[in-house]
């Protein structure tokens, strides 16, 4: 029982990790011209 639990707490975790790499992929993967985009390159480099 408690090894099911703890691999299931595994899965989770690797699950969320997942979404947090996508979302951080996703992130330096969106185009200038898009709000975010703008305002993530216009933070880096106003020029």
């Amino acid at each position: 029982m408690r090894r099911r639990r703890r691999r299931q707490r595994l899965i989770s975790l690797a699950y969320a990790l997942g979404l947090l790499l996508i979302f951080m992929l996703s992130l330096l993967l969106l185009p200038n011209d898009t709000g975010l985009g703008k305002l993530l390159w216009g933070a880096r480099d106003p020029g």
